[in-house]
């Protein structure tokens, strides 16, 4: 599998970008539950956009 480098850093970027979000938005909750679940899914989501991503770029 061939990642495009500037797709790759648009992906980096991007997970960079919401991490930071996310951290942020914690932080202005207080860790309330609710903040801490959202926090969960804006972490993992780009993880989960990069592996289909793969995925599907993958196919034989």
């Amino acid at each position: 599998m061939e990642w495009n480098d500037r797709e790759l850093l648009k992906v980096v970027k991007f997970t960079n970008d919401a991490d930071s979000l996310a951290c942020k938005f914690k932080d202005s909750h207080q860790l309330s539950h609710e903040s801490g679940v959202s926090c969960l899914l804006v972490m993992v989501w780009p993880t989960t956009l990069f592996d289909s991503h793969a995925h599907k770029s993958h196919k034989v």
